[in-house]
């Protein structure tokens, strides 16, 4: 008669389990009931009988016990016997091996060069948690790039407090791809916390320092603007101005200052990568320019994808964002260039700024601008800049910077 009634009270409890926690879990995971601490009290404190509670324990699907000292005081608390509180703590080390198990060949799987792969393994440690976070933050150091780049972005994702010091760390990386995945992951911390320091970063001169400026891009704080102009305009390292540029650009804000030296890099400079950063920020903040401002920066792109042939490609692509009649006019002389990145990148852009779907087809383009330029849309856009201190040489009394280094 007792064990029926226990047999009662068992099945009702676990109705009752199933009803309230099983539903939550499944909303979060995907599905499937969870055995817990708090399950077992309940059980126990429902009078299930010790050999019922046991066999429930050991035939969880799931389980996510609290072992720590606190959490088996709660259980003793409550009542609950040494013999089940063991039987939790042996499939607690069983899951434990096999999530480290599984968190190992995760890691491992971040170097695939399969982007499908990789994104699977960045969703399945994201999937972990913190409990993944001490062997992520050990393989920041690992000696494979990608693993490391990989181990950063998750660690971003998860953004606890216990990986914030690794991720500093990692600013400085000797991979620049380390580095800037590094950066994103600092920026999903409280920027109140990571602010100070990644401005302190960028003040030290002899490190490296472009993960320092992405980061404070990514924050988005305006406070350190100044900080991201001096070094996007400051003669030291093409990476680190290179990301202080595009990190200009993810501020989002216009202002003179910020727009005359991405101008200045975008037209004068003789790197590649400077140029090329410079009118990605450029493009990102074209819709929040004045006319007249827009219509400098055009002219200084449209100069630039002229003038020089490396980085052409990015430039072209990056003039979508300022439509205009002499920009389709410099974009068709590049629509049948013989380098395809260059001539792709002037189609899609032109597509953008006319509205036009057509081939990529040079002639085709050429003989529907004869037709097209005519239509009051395209008018004469050749007036006075209003902005001409962007493009105007520097005085002849300022001290010129010496010339960097040529690409290799």
């Amino acid at each position: 008669m007792h064990a029926t009634r226990s047999a009662a009270v068992a099945g009702l409890a676990l109705v009752a389990l199933a009803c309230s926690g099983g539903r939550a879990f499944a909303r979060t995971t995907g599905g499937g009931e969870i055995m817990t601490n708090e399950k077992v009290i309940s059980l126990v404190k429902s009078s299930v009988a010790e050999d019922i509670v046991l066999r429930m324990v050991q035939g969880a699907s799931r389980t996510q016990f609290d072992l720590t000292v606190k959490g088996v005081l709660a259980l003793k608390a409550a009542g609950v016997s040494e013999r089940i509180i063991s039987a939790m703590m042996d499939i607690y080390k069983k899951e434990e091996q096999q999530r480290d198990r599984d968190v190992r060949i995760y890691i491992q799987m971040l170097r695939s060069d399969v982007p499908e792969e990789y994104e699977r393994a960045v969703r399945e440690l994201v999937r972990f948690g913190a409990y993944g976070v001490p062997l992520l933050v050990e393989n920041l150091t690992n000696d494979d790039e990608r693993i490391r780049a990989g181990c950063a972005e998750v660690l971003g994702r998860v953004a606890d407090p216990a990986s914030l010091e690794h991720l500093f760390q990692a600013l400085l990386d000797r991979n620049q791809a380390v580095r800037a995945k590094a950066a994103r992951a600092v920026s999903m911390f409280p920027k109140e916390e990571v602010g100070p320091r990644l401005a302190s970063g960028i003040e030290r001169k002899g490190l490296a320092r472009d993960g320092y400026a992405l980061a404070l891009g990514y924050i988005g704080d305006l406070r350190y603007q100044g900080l991201l102009v001096e070094l996007a305009d400051d003669p030291g390292p093409e990476a680190d101005r290179a990301a202080a540029a595009y990190a200009l650009g993810l501020l989002g804000d216009a202002k003179p200052e910020v727009i005359g030296v991405l101008v200045k890099l975008v037209q004068d400079d003789t790197f590649r990568d400077l140029r090329e950063a410079a009118a990605r920020a450029l493009g990102r903040l074209a819709q929040r320019m004045s006319p007249s401002t827009r219509d400098a920066v055009t002219r200084a792109m449209i100069k630039s994808l002229q003038r020089y042939s490396p980085g052409r490609d990015v430039l072209a692509l990056q003039l979508r964002f300022f439509p205009s009649r002499r920009t389709v006019e410099a974009l068709l002389e590049y629509i049948g260039d013989r380098d395809k990145n260059v001539s792709g990148s002037a189609w899609e852009a032109l597509k953008v700024v006319t509205g036009e779907e057509m081939p990529r087809d040079a002639e085709q383009w050429k003989a529907w601008w004869q037709i097209a330029k005519s239509q009051p849309r395209w008018k004469d856009e050749s007036g006075e800049s209003g902005f001409p201190d962007l493009l105007a040489p520097a005085p002849a009394e300022a001290p010129a910077a010496p010339p960097p280094s040529p690409r290799p």
